[in-house]
């Protein structure tokens, strides 16, 4: 299961630094762009796993993936931010 949140967590984690340097190290628009992002990709993950479940709401999956998606993202999103101001790159 590690492997599986590690590698959840490092997909924000590259689209951010990718952001971040592209926008000209602009932390708060990478962050804002990599959560809605994010929350979209949850949403459609999470609807398309309801659909395989006949017992399952798809609306609830797709808003409950959808959260899920922007918060663990902003998380990355904020820690990358702090560290990379830190280190002033």
């Amino acid at each position: 299961m590690l492997p599986v949140i590690g590698a959840l967590l490092a997909v924000p984690a590259v689209v951010f630094l990718i952001l971040y340097f592209v926008l000209g190290r602009r932390a708060v628009a990478a962050g804002v762009i990599t959560t809605l992002a994010s929350a979209a990709a949850g949403a459609f993950f999470a609807s398309a796993g309801s659909a395989m479940a006949t017992s399952v709401d798809p609306n609830e999956a797709m808003m409950r993936g959808a959260a899920i998606g922007a918060a663990g993202s902003a998380l990355v999103a904020v820690v990358l931010g702090f560290v990379l101001r830190l280190l002033r790159i």
